[in-house]
């Protein structure tokens, strides 16, 4: 008889068990099943979200331009010169954490380059850069040989407009060792700026690459300014 009990019980559970598990399938979760008379409470499964919210520009870069800039706007040209080094524009700030944003408008020439410098110190700092075929990179550099300059990340803007006169607006978050970049007021990625923790300059650039120097080419920016990041 005592077997008789278990092996009933078992059965019982078993059979519980199962009606559980077609309850939940077809979407209904009871809070207990009865077996015997004896109640089990049924424990609800935790649903976690899958999805990531990717910062957007209205978040982090227009809510920091409703206060007034710590330096800018201020709009110009950069002239692209044979000499084997980059060419840029220097805020007369020094920041670690900041907003800051520019508009660049497409040359008339078949390969050019543009980006920011942000954490500027002598030879360190990181840079996010687009190219003429669409592609963006975000690296840092950490001394004075760029052989050694580190990529980040990078990708390709299929959606961006690289035809002359095109303009091209570049918008940066950056706070502690997060780095958010914009394009067009559209995400594209969020890079890691640990390795940098230091107050130094934000430039505008461009012969960023080698290969992309064009003697007396001009890149005209304008409204560069930058933001206490909030």
């Amino acid at each position: 008889m005592q077997d008789c009990k278990a092996s009933c019980f078992t059965m019982g559970a078993v059979t519980g068990a199962v009606t559980i598990v077609i309850l939940m399938a077809l979407g209904f979760i009871p809070e207990q099943v009865d077996i015997f008379g004896i109640s089990f409470p049924v424990s609800r499964p935790t649903i976690m979200s899958s999805s990531v919210v990717s910062p957007s520009y209205e978040q982090k870069i227009e809510s920091a331009k409703k206060i007034g800039p710590l330096w800018g706007p201020v709009s110009g040209e950069l002239v692209s010169k044979e000499n084997g080094y980059l060419e840029k524009y220097v805020a007369d700030v020094k920041v670690r954490d900041f907003v800051s944003e520019v508009v660049f408008y497409v040359p008339d020439a078949p390969k050019w380059d543009m980006g920011i410098l942000l954490r500027e110190d002598g030879d360190s700092f990181y840079a996010v850069s687009l190219r003429s075929d669409g592609t963006w990179e975000a690296w840092m550099r950490s001394g004075e040989d760029s052989k050694q300059d580190q990529n980040l990340n990078t990708g390709t803007l299929g959606w961006l407009n690289v035809q002359r006169g095109a303009r091209i607006q570049v918008s940066l978050w950056c706070k502690g060792s997060i780095l958010h970049f914009f394009v067009n007021k559209q995400y594209v990625a969020t890079i890691n700026v640990s390795d940098i923790q230091n107050r130094g300059a934000v430039s505008v650039a461009i012969d960023i690459y080698q290969g992309y120097e064009d003697d007396g080419r001009t890149v005209s920016f304008e409204d560069f300014a930058i933001w206490a990041s909030p």
